[in-house]
């Protein structure tokens, strides 16, 4: 069984221009405008050679882009947007004929980000003719709200002023979680973009897993990303529940490739979004414990926490999906941006994985639940494999090879 995650454009037919034809002794015959379409539609599918966004980083406060694509055998090129977590993009919704000529370009506005995290706006151009199109998605970052200044209140030495604590809303602990039995009733798949483990049966209204953040070796590039992760759903439905971190060599600040830099950005998120966590700094190396369990109907909570420098977050947020499979996994995203073609014909931009070379563990691993069995799935790329060790009582292992 092979498991793939991801999206496939599904081309669509394009009709003629109507308005490029013109009249010659009382018949309608192409303009010169149609007669290149056809002449370009005869060669085969458009193809976008590549896309480049300037500036790729944004400040908060938004701004211009100039988006430029060399193409070829183009009859017209549309921009869309893809995704923008709610800010607002102004840009022409007309497909552009200019591309007839080779070469796209658009100016896209993009408006301010008043949120405390920085947000991507992903794009895709579409380029079209009579034998199909081709997308090709790109995106911009633009920068976090800067936090308010802070305001210092001098108080005379002879006043005493208490400030009473602040106040918090308890969020009651998980309850039911236990670790595995010895003995599960195993499955085996592969996959392009994911490895670890899935338990399937449930409910399951809890999960917890520590793992390592995986670091690097020198080999690693710009095209590889990667993510570790504890969650619950998301391998036979489309809702999920998961927290965990990301890898790559892309600085989140700016969007631009820092050769020999690993980032780990942080996250959590269910199938509505993900949302980055800040406050808990994530280093190659470090262990990170995820609980996620169900406060109420409707009413989860997730808890991340370093446990190398003992910073720790922790949330609730509404979710209702069925709980029927919880994971344990090590997954490459898809991002035709930065991964080009990526490695499953099928579904273009899914990353490479970072190669690294000390195993990543997951331990502590528990759920709360009826589990029926579990699926043990081994990532295989065209230049890598990741593969899990037997699950057991405490958990399990994935290698790089």
């Amino acid at each position: 069984m092979t498991v793939k995650r991801g999206f496939s454009a599904k081309p669509r037919r394009v009709w003629p221009n109507l308005a490029a034809l013109v009249g010659v002794g009382g018949l309608l015959v192409p303009g010169p405008a149609a007669m290149a379409s056809t002449k370009n539609s005869h060669l085969g599918p458009p193809v976008v050679v590549s896309v480049t966004a300037s500036p790729r980083a944004l400040p908060w406060g938004g701004g211009r882009v100039l988006v430029t694509a060399p193409v070829r055998r183009a009859e017209t090129c549309q921009l869309e947007v893809v995704s923008s977590s709610g800010l607002t993009v102004f840009f022409s919704h007309t497909p552009s004929t200019g591309c007839h000529s080779g070469q796209y370009s658009g100016h896209p506005l993009i408006g301010p980000n008043l949120g405390r995290a920085p947000i991507t706006v992903l794009f895709k151009l579409v380029a079209q003719n009579m034998s199909g199109n081709e997308p090709r998605t790109f995106r911009v970052l633009v920068a976090a709200h800067p936090l308010p200044p802070t305001t210092t209140t001098t108080v005379p030495p002879t006043t005493t002023t208490t400030v009473p604590p602040p106040t918090t809303t308890a969020v009651p602990g998980p309850t039911g979680l236990g670790s595995l039995a010895s003995s599960i009733s195993m499955t085996g798949s592969t996959s392009y973009n994911w490895a670890g483990y899935s338990l399937s049966g449930g409910p399951f209204t809890g999960v917890e897993g520590t793992f390592t953040v995986a670091a690097p070796t020198s080999a690693a590039t710009c095209s590889e990303l990667m993510n570790e992760s504890v969650g619950i759903d998301g391998v036979t439905n489309t809702d999920i529940i998961r927290a965990g971190v990301s890898l790559s060599q892309l600085n989140p600040n700016t969007g631009n490739c820092v050769g020999g830099h690993n980032y780990v950005s942080v996250f959590w998120g269910t199938n509505t979004g993900a949302q980055s966590i800040t406050s808990v700094l994530v280093n190659p190396g470090d262990s990170v414990t995820v609980v996620i369990w169900q406060v109420s109907v409707g009413n989860w909570a997730i808890k991340l926490t370093d446990d190398t420098n003992k910073e720790s977050f922790t949330t609730t947020t509404a979710y209702s999906g069925p709980g029927s499979s919880a994971e344990w996994l090590v997954e490459t995203p898809t991002d035709t941006a930065d991964c080009g073609q990526g490695e499953d014909p099928s579904s273009p931009g899914i990353c490479q994985a970072i190669p690294f070379s000390s195993p990543i563990t997951f331990s502590n691993v528990q759920v709360a639940g009826t589990v029926i069995q579990a699926d043990d799935t081994v990532m295989q790329q065209n230049e890598a494999s990741l593969t899990p060790t037997t699950l057991g009582p405490n958990g399990f292992s994935i290698t790089y090879s």
